[in-house]
């Protein structure tokens, strides 16, 4: 079996990443005006109404107690010009296609591999759901050619960061229908995961809603 190994993400980079998943995402950073200073806050993807407290430093998020970084901290550098620069990444030499494949890990890009997501309840407490993105998946293997390995987004050693199959919603599966009612239909492994429920994200190669 042939591996490549590529520079894991720096932390910089992920900032970036970040920032466009939360833009494509809908994340909005909502600026309350207290005369002698500012806050910002950001809404939740996972629970909608809800509003995370983040600052040039920090956010309230799960994600980036567990992290130190998460999309609404990217997203409000992002809106207020402070994402750190990247100094892009050499070209990576070309590679003629011998047709091997090689066995990789796709990690889900919400969870972090995790399977979990935490969500504010009720009684303002975080508790632990199956994360939304990957349906509980955390993982998958899958096998890719090995010309094609290089093109994808690295976390480390042969895992490769994913995102939910647009086909099948993370499932991993198609619904085909065999009949007239809701219920007639069979399970068919998805086309465009190959059952993963995942899809492998590309390499890498400002909205403010002022509060009255």
């Amino acid at each position: 079996m042939v591996s490549r190994v590529k520079t894991p993400e720096t932390r910089d980079q992920a900032l970036h990443r970040l920032a466009a998943q939360a833009r494509e995402r809908g994340i909005q950073i909502h600026v309350y005006d207290l005369g002698n200073a500012v806050e910002y806050y950001a809404t939740s993807i996972t629970r909608k109404g809800t509003l995370h407290r983040v600052t040039m430093l920090s956010c309230d998020c799960a994600g980036f107690q567990r992290h130190q970084r998460c999309g609404h901290f990217a997203r409000l550098l992002a809106e207020v010009g402070e994402l750190p620069e990247l100094t892009p990444d050499p070209a990576p030499p070309t590679q003629p296609d011998t047709g091997e494949t090689t066995d990789v890990e796709l990690q889900c890009e919400a969870c972090a591999g995790s399977q979990f997501d935490a969500i504010l309840n009720h009684a303002g407490k975080w508790i632990d759901v199956s994360c939304p993105i990957c349906n509980g998946r955390g993982t998958v293997d899958v096998e890719l050619h090995v010309i094609d390995v290089a093109h994808f987004d690295h976390v480390g050693l042969n895992t490769i960061r994913g995102r939910q199959c647009g086909r099948c919603h993370g499932r991993g599966y198609d619904q085909i229908s065999t009949g007239g009612r809701i219920s007639d239909w069979v399970a068919q492994t998805c086309r465009s995961c190959q059952g993963a429920g995942l899809v492998p994200i590309p390499a890498r190669s400002c909205d403010l809603v002022v509060a009255a």
